[in-house]
């Protein structure tokens, strides 16, 4: 049909790019899915798993920042990028806290344990620790066996209450038995990251 060379040079050379491109098309990859919208319900689970599977680790446990960044990382893969990230791992105590260092011990992780199960436990020793002397009254509380019984007193005993407001008066004391604010436990971590989840979709 076509007597010319060049011609049929062009023709030939234009069906072969038009075969190329066709097979690109088909081969091209297809679209990444967006992941699915989590319901808070799965947050929970993902924190909850994340923390159960650190050896030694029992609910109620105190909690430092490298563990939470974790679980930031964990959220992001499964489709949520908490916007206020940063704010929440300034209220969570650091790995190098001398809290969460006393905490790490054989001693300190039966006191932690005990502790734990008082409203406001953690915030007392929080606020202890941060008075003159306070951090040399709960290296000694955590030694011994019963020294768990101050913190215990003084979140669950009108005495306790009377004499934290009474420290509220000395250096360093200020609202001695009020909440720190701070995030200690995973519970609090989930409570706090429900705040972010709801006012994400305001």
């Amino acid at each position: 049909m076509f007597t010319d060379p060049r011609t049929k040079h062009r023709i030939l050379a234009l069906a072969l790019a038009v075969q190329f491109l066709a097979a690109n098309a088909l081969a091209a990859p297809k679209a990444v899915r967006k992941p699915k919208t989590l319901k808070f319900e799965e947050i929970q689970q993902i924190v909850e798993r994340h923390f159960a599977a650190i050896p030694d680790y029992k609910r109620g446990d105190l909690i430092t920042q490298k563990s939470v960044a974790d679980v930031f990382k964990q959220l992001e893969l499964y489709g949520w990028k908490v916007a206020d990230q940063k704010a929440i791992l300034g209220d969570v105590l650091s790995d190098s806290n001398f809290i969460a260092r006393q905490f790490r011990t054989k001693h300190g992780k039966a006191f932690m344990r005990q502790i734990s199960r008082y409203p406001g436990g953690f915030d007392r020793v929080d606020r202890i620790s941060a008075m003159p002397q306070g951090r040399n009254d709960v290296a000694q509380m955590k030694k011994l066996p019963d020294g768990y019984k101050m913190i215990e007193a003084m979140t669950t005993t009108r005495r306790g209450k009377i004499l934290g407001q009474r420290l509220s008066n000395a250096p360093k004391g200020k609202n001695f038995n009020k909440p720190t604010g701070k995030i200690y436990t995973a519970d609090a971590l989930v409570k706090r990251l429900k705040v972010s989840f709801e006012s994400r979709k305001k």
